[in-house]
């Protein structure tokens, strides 16, 4: 019986893709770990890569972050890691990430205390070695979590994980945040801010500029809209290495203004408050986290059959 507080890790690959300030796993360490119970547990991060150099960073919320500066075979990660486990005095190991899940595991096994596998999407299949990590691997897993039943059988299916070990726990967002009523004046601000004219149906997403966003097939459908709709704007809101791609389409179709890009907004509730419209065109999530908050908005939602999304 441990009589002090449980000393939770969370383990990642990293905290962020090249040209993108926050993605979703980043965005859910910035709400899940404060959110533990500070009387039960002390909850800290540890980076497998590099140093997030980013404008918004989770060291800046008061998250206690160790950064590894492994790159993705190193198997110096593992000492790496097992040197902070004995440091924090690790109680249990919360997994996100194929690397995150490989090293993480061998690190509960050679110390002997519980690990869980934290899947975030439905990659449909994995890379052969990754087969053979999860195969070894797999008795020192107590505990699968999958964002959605999708993603429940492909950990089944792929990562090779028993459906008894295997639990769906939904994604959720922070309602105070998201769920409040917001004044007109608040609203109208959020409007200026993007550029909505008080006139303009505004159609929005927040979003990656990658290609599983399928933002180029949000280009296309807003080239048909705007013929039928004179009032219809678009605005992506987001970063990405696919930005001077999207903006080269968009100006092919002749969208000029009625396209926007946006670029990062920190303050995504505000964001979502000026859209008339929110939008989805991935092509494959795990569990969206904008979704999640446009529904706690209230906003109408236009979305594909994505897995997470169904």
């Amino acid at each position: 019986m441990i009589d002090r507080r449980l000393n939770v890790l969370q383990v990642c690959d990293h905290l962020g893709w090249e040209g993108s300030r926050m993605h979703g796993v980043k965005r859910l360490f910035s709400w899940m770990i404060p959110r533990f119970d500070r009387h039960r547990f002390n909850v800290s991060l540890v980076s497998l890569r590099r140093k997030d150099l980013s404008e918004e960073t989770l060291d800046a919320a008061g998250i206690d972050i160790t950064y590894l500066e492994r790159s993705k075979f190193d198997p110096m990660t593992l000492p790496a890691l097992l040197e902070v486990v004995d440091k924090q005095r690790v109680d249990i190991l919360h997994l996100h990430g194929y690397g995150a899940t490989t090293f993480g595991r061998l690190a509960a096994a050679r110390r002997r205390i519980p690990a869980i596998l934290h899947e975030h999407a439905n990659l449909t299949d994995t890379p052969w070695y990754q087969k053979v990590a999860d195969r070894v691997l797999e008795p020192y897993t107590d505990i699968a979590i999958a964002v959605s039943r999708s993603t429940a059988e492909f950990v089944v299916r792929a990562r090779q994980i028993p459906a008894s070990k295997v639990k769906v726990v939904y994604l959720g967002v922070p309602l105070e945040e998201f769920s409040r009523e917001r004044s007109a004046s608040e609203i109208a601000a959020a409007r200026v801010r993007l550029g909505i004219g008080p006139d303009d149906f505004a159609i929005g997403t927040v979003t990656r500029l990658h290609e599983s966003k399928g933002n180029s097939f949000l280009v296309d459908a807003a080239a048909l809209v705007v013929k039928e709709r004179p009032a219809a704007r678009f605005f992506v809101v987001g970063e990405g290495p696919l930005l001077g791609s999207l903006q080269a389409q968009a100006a092919a179709l002749g969208l000029g203004s009625r396209f926007v890009f946006a670029g990062f907004q920190r303050d995504v509730a505000a964001t979502l408050s000026a859209f008339d419209l929110s939008v989805f065109p991935s092509l494959w999530e795990g569990t969206p986290i904008t979704a999640f908050e446009a529904l706690a908005m209230g906003n109408p939602i236009v979305a594909t059959d994505a897995d997470g999304l169904l």
